[in-house]
Order: C-alpha cells, then sequence, then structure tokens
C-alpha cells in the first residue's frame, strides 16, 4: 500500500483528533493558497515544504513525522502534508479499497497487543472494556466509543495499533486504545484469553519511592478529590495505577483507577457519586500503601500485593451439591448464568459460569444458556444446580470457579439434598452472623469475597411485605430461637421471574423447606437475598424455575403486599456501636469534603462528642483516633485517612443481621 493511500484513512474527525479543527481548517487554507509542496522523497518518506517548514512523513502517519518547527504536538504543517499527500491520483488496489478491520484485530496475537500497553495498563483497559460501548465501521476507519469514557478511539487503515488516534490525554491513551481493540475483538467474538495474564510473582523488594508518590496522591485526593475533583488529581491517579512500576502491585493498581473512577463522577456531578464511599476507597489503598513496605510475612505480602488473574490448577476429587443458580447482567452489557455447588467436606463453594462479555454474541441468552448449553459431557448448568456429583479432578481457581471445559466430565449420582448438618447450614441467626462476620469482614492482607452463599433452615415463614421506599420484597424467617430476620428481593427488572416464583412457592400454606441465601454486606447491615429454595421437589432457583400461579403484574404486588395495607414486621432499632461509628465516618466525610482545612471548634467539639460516645461503649481505639484528628494540623489529610480506616474497620466488625420484630 502506498503511502498516499495509507493517509486516505486520515479524514477530517481522526486529523482533528491528532490536533484540533481550527488546525485542520489552517492546514486545509495552507494547501489552497499553494504553501505545501513535495519537496523530495526519502524511500517511502515524503519531504513536504509547508508555510517554510520541512516536514518527514512516512507510512506511521502524520503522529510520527517530524517538522522543523517547534510547536509541540501535531502542528499544521504536518496536517498539511497529510491533506497535500491525499490529493496524489493513484489506482488503489481492489484489495485495499475495502478492508476488513475489524478481522484485522481481531487477528492481533494478544501479547502484541499487552507489549504495546504495558501489563498495568492492559488490566485497566479490560476493565474499561468491560463497561461496554459501540463500534462503527467507517470503511477506512474503525470509529470505538467506550461507555463512561468522553473520546472516540479511532483504528486507521494501513496503521495498526500505533497509529490509532483520539483526543485522549497521554495519562489514558494506551489503556483507552486497548480498551477499544478489546471491545472489537469482543465483537467479533474473541475473548481475552483466561491464560494470557503471567503468574504475578511478588517483587523482590517494595519501590518505597513509588509508594511514597502515591501517598502525595492520595492525600491531595483526600484535601481535594471530595471538594473540588480537578481533573489533573484524576489523571494523576490513574497515570500511577498504569505505570510500569505499578505491574507488580495488581491489587493497589486497581483501587487507584477505582478513586481516579470516583473523582470523575464528582466532576462531572454523576448523580451515583457518594461522598461516603470515596473517603471510604481512598483511605482504604492509604493503608495498603502503609503495610505494603511494613510487611515480610511472604503469604500476608501476597494478599497486600493482590493477583491479576486466578490461574486454574487441577482440584479434586470433589463431591458437590448442587445449589441453585441466577443469571447477571453488568451495567457495561457482559451478562451470563451461573450455578452454585457446594462441598461440604472442605466448606468451600464453588460455580461454574456461562458468560459473554459487552458487544459479544448478541444472540446469547443467560436463561437459555442454563438451560441447554451443554458443558461437561453434556451436562447442563439447570440439571448440576439440581444434583449431587463426583468430580475426580477439575480445573479450577482459587476463588473456587470451575473451568467449563469438556475434558472433565462428572458422576451424577442423583437429585441433590441439602443438610441441615452443613458449616454452610443455619437454623440460629446468632450463629449465621458469626459465620458472615468471619468470611465476609476479611483483613488488609486477607480481603474477604464480595457475596457468600448460606442455606437458612427456618422453623416457619411470615407473610412478606413490599417496602414501597426500598422497592424490596421482604419475606420474614423465624430460627429456632423465635428470632426473625429478613430476607429481601429487590425489584430487578433483569430478573423479571424473581417475584413471580418467590410469590408461587411462599405464599402457598406449609411452606416448608430450606432457603439458600446470597449474603452481602450493605452499609452497617448484612443483606440476604434469596436465590433458591429447596423443598420436596428439589431445588428450584428462582431466576429461572417458572412460576406455578399466574403471573401477577408489578402493581398487584404493590396492591397486595404493601406495607400501607397491612401492618408490616418492625426492624430492630440500629445498635449503638453502629451509630456511632456512622457519626464518626460522616463527621469525617465532613472534613474531606471542606477540603482538610483546620478544625473549627464546633467541629473539635463534635469529634469530642463522638469519642466519649465511643468510649462510653467500649470503642476505646474509635475514640483515640478521633482525638488525634481533633489536633492534627499539617498532617491533617493523612490523620483523616488513617482514622476513616479504622473507623471503616470497625464498622464492618460491627456488622448486623436485619432482625426483625413480630
Amino acid at each position: 500500500m502506498t503511502l498516499a493511500a495509507i493517509l486516505m484513512a486520515f479524514d477530517e474527525a481522526a486529523l482533528a483528533a491528532l490536533a484540533n479543527k481550527g488546525i485542520v481548517r489552517r492546514a486545509a487554507r495552507d494547501v489552497e493558497e499553494g504553501k505545501a509542496s513535495i519537496s523530495g522523497w526519502e524511500g517511502e518518506t515524503a519531504i513536504v515544504s509547508a508555510d517554510g517548514e520541512t516536514v518527514r512523513i512516512g507510512a506511521r502517519g502524520p503522529a510520527k513525522a517530524s517538522c522543523t518547527c517547534p510547536a509541540p504536538g501535531t502542528c499544521r504543517h504536518r496536517i498539511a502534508a497529510v491533506l497535500l499527500l491525499q490529493q496524489q491520483k493513484e489506482e488503489v488496489p481492489a484489495e485495499d479499497a475495502v478492508p476488513n478491520l475489524t478481522a484485522e484485530i481481531a487477528a492481533l496475537p494478544e501479547d502484541v497487543m499487552i507489549r504495546f500497553a504495558g501489563r498495568a495498563a492492559w488490566r485497566a483497559a479490560q476493565e474499561i472494556a468491560a463497561n461496554g460501548g459501540e463500534v462503527s465501521d467507517a470503511g477506512a476507519t474503525l470509529v470505538i466509543t467506550l461507555h463512561g469514557e468522553d473520546v472516540e478511539i479511532r483504528y486507521l487503515r494501513g496503521l495498526g495499533i500505533e497509529g490509532m488516534v483520539s483526543k485522549a490525554s497521554s495519562a489514558r491513551r494506551k489503556a483507552l486504545h486497548a480498551a477499544a481493540l478489546i471491545l472489537v475483538r469482543q465483537a467479533a467474538g474473541v475473548a481475552v484469553s483466561e491464560l494470557s495474564a503471567e503468574a504475578e510473582k511478588a517483587p523482590a523488594s517494595i519501590d518505597e519511592a513509588f509508594l511514597g508518590e502515591v501517598r502525595d496522591a492520595l492525600a491531595d485526593a483526600c484535601r481535594n478529590g471530595l471538594a473540588l475533583a480537578p481533573l489533573t488529581l484524576e489523571e494523576r491517579l490513574f497515570t500511577l495505577s498504569v505505570s510500569s512500576r505499578a505491574d507488580s502491585l495488581p491489587r493497589l493498581s486497581a483501587m487507584l483507577r477505582g478513586i481516579a473512577r470516583m473523582l470523575r463522577e464528582r466532576r462531572t456531578r454523576d448523580f451515583r457519586f457518594d461522598p461516603d464511599a470515596c473517603l471510604g476507597a481512598i483511605a482504604a489503598a492509604d493503608a495498603l500503601v502503609r503495610a505494603l513496605p511494613a510487611v515480610s510475612d511472604p503469604e500476608r505480602r501476597a494478599g497486600l500485593i493482590g493477583t491479576v488473574r486466578q490461574a486454574y490448577d487441577e482440584v479434586g476429587p470433589l463431591h458437590l451439591y448442587g445449589a441453585g443458580g441466577e443469571s447477571w447482567r453488568a451495567e457495561g452489557g457482559a451478562r451470563g448464568a451461573v450455578a452454585y455447588f457446594y462441598d461440604p467436606a472442605c466448606d468451600r463453594w464453588f460455580t461454574a459460569s456461562l458468560a459473554r462479555g459487552a458487544g459479544q454474541d448478541p444472540f446469547f441468552d443467560p436463561r437459555h444458556a442454563f438451560a441447554s448449553e451443554a458443558i461437561w459431557g453434556g451436562q447442563t448448568l439447570v440439571g448440576l444446580s439440581r444434583a449431587e456429583f463426583w468430580f475426580d479432578s477439575v480445573a479450577g481457581s482459587p476463588g473456587g470457579r470451575l473451568s467449563t471445559s469438556a475434558a472433565s466430565s462428572p458422576e451424577i449420582s442423583g437429585a441433590t439434598t441439602l443438610s441441615t448438618d452443613w458449616a454452610c447450614a443455619f437454623d440460629c441467626w446468632d450463629m449465621l452472623a458469626e459465620r458472615l462476620r468471619t468470611r465476609l469482614v476479611g483483613s488488609l492482607a486477607a480481603p474477604a469475597a464480595a457475596q457468600e452463599p448460606v442455606v437458612l433452615w427456618p422453623k416457619r415463614t411470615g407473610r412478606p411485605w413490599f417496602d414501597d421506599l426500598t422497592q424490596q420484597l421482604h419475606w420474614p424467617l423465624e430460627d429456632r430461637g423465635g428470632q426473625w430476620l429478613a430476607v429481601s428481593l429487590g425489584n430487578d427488572p433483569d430478573r423479571p421471574a424473581h417475584l413471580d416464583h418467590l410469590a408461587s412457592a411462599v405464599f402457598r400454606p406449609g411452606f416448608s423447606g430450606a432457603v439458600i441465601a446470597m449474603a452481602s454486606v450493605a452499609g452497617a447491615a448484612f443483606e440476604l437475598r434469596p436465590m433458591a429454595l429447596f423443598g420436596e421437589d428439589g431445588v428450584r432457583s428462582l431466576d429461572f424455575q417458572e412460576p406455578s400461579t399466574p403471573k401477577r403484574s408489578f402493581s398487584d404486588f404493590l396492591q397486595i403486599y404493601s406495607r400501607r395495607n397491612r401492618s408490616a414486621p418492625v426492624p430492630y432499632a440500629k445498635p449503638a456501636g453502629i451509630s456511632v461509628v456512622e457519626k464518626a465516618a460522616a463527621e469525617l466525610t465532613g472534613i474531606a469534603e471542606t477540603g482538610c482545612r483546620a478544625i473549627s471548634r464546633s467541629g473539635s467539639q463534635r469529634l469530642a462528642e463522638i469519642g466519649a460516645q465511643a468510649e462510653r461503649i467500649g470503642l476505646r481505639t474509635v475514640a483515640e483516633t478521633l482525638a488525634l484528628v481533633a489536633v492534627a494540623s499539617g498532617s491533617l489529610a493523612s490523620q483523616v485517612l488513617i482514622s476513616r480506616y479504622i473507623v471503616d474497620q470497625t464498622r464492618l466488625r460491627l456488622t448486623v443481621l436485619p432482625m426483625l420484630r413480630l
């Protein structure tokens, strides 16, 4: 392909992405007025005189061209050279006229893209691509837009990865361009390889200079992030997250990107911005940075460093019991179905899933895949989620995800039977609370899972009611000691069968059996979301089981089960400890929102009052750390972050179940 043919891919929008519309117009005027001409050639490189300056431009395009003028970036002389060379008349070969750029990107080796971006930026690219986007084919150009990003990325014919253009800042450019490539490949049916990431090795030594830069940036985020959220601070955090020095610290890298994303939400006044969550994330990253150079134990250090992707190793033998499944859909468009299995011998949950990324396989339906897509020698997720079976050996990750490769084949013994003797099964809610605090709270060196399935064996159940404010259906369950808690099911448009199936199952007289619920932490309380029911007819997943009663409209639920139409159970009052730590967290967030200026007399009084309350109920550590905030001056931001982390950890350890008083 000749140079002129390559440069034809640069339309006005692509040139404006390299410079701006004003420079493109000035360059076009220079060409029209005859101020640009071809002076000669050096092999495949054209030498162009443009308004007294000399431009050397080759097949790598104007971004890699040279110009004798002192202007930074892509100047009008280089743009004029492109416009001039585009005017050269020539016969374009048929095979070059309509290139298949999607196929070209799909054929790129993944290691080439990783080398282009760098490992840290490649990880960031996968996170960005997970939010989805759109790809449009403009002939000689692919135009990619990424959800959540305000730039268009162009992949131009004949220029490859290095020739991609966009208005992205230098800090974000490689990560966004790599995310665009991932999105195009997903649309072509090529997913990121499960095994593409090299096994992360703990660095021989921690780069304390780098950690010092990160700590300074986090302190600035505490001072300015919640108050102003300047673009420069967002870019600074993102740059640190994708720098080569962050390659061996994947957990910290991901946390910095998350904070940068929150600052963007604050700067753009996104309704999703939560100042309390933002300060909590900054404090957690600050605690991690402080801990990294101080920990020498290899196992704890590995937990602090984190992993890029959990590698699959052979596990087994496994004796698994199906415990239902559910569908899921991410905001960016990724969706899938997952089945849950429990191994009582090692008290461990495993999962198997079928999923597609954003823009990948538009005909993929999670419900259909759960019911009919074959895995493991012809088995389906719906069958396995209701069965008891064995594996001699199967590939699994440390997090419990099982590979659905057909190389493994389970031995089915019959329908699953859930036992009250399992470590994950409870008929006493106090014991359930202890289990969840153990499994969902975690520590800095051993982060907890985001959610954990549990099996609940209620003595009896109460009548459900619908809360208009939270848009949730609450179902009371009583334990053997007479205590009641609520499992709650939200009105989720992505799970339309949930309410219908739960209604058909629990509104019948005499319901008895087990509730398989997904437990997670929501604020200061555990949230229990019913996922499947177990009874005489086995396990029934709320997402996939057809209701046995006629479908009700949502307005019917509002009419029949609304709290306004009947007396509903009353939640227990919030424990004193949680009230105190929530006050402390809110006070620290307020200090950060005002820019961590010197604390006023009234602010010191509030801190002293909250500290006195904490001291009275035995939360001495909280009281002491608030006292340090009150007297901090030049290091106020740093002390706010330390105190906020202590408060958040205390709040987690005080997390309670959603108990009810009937």
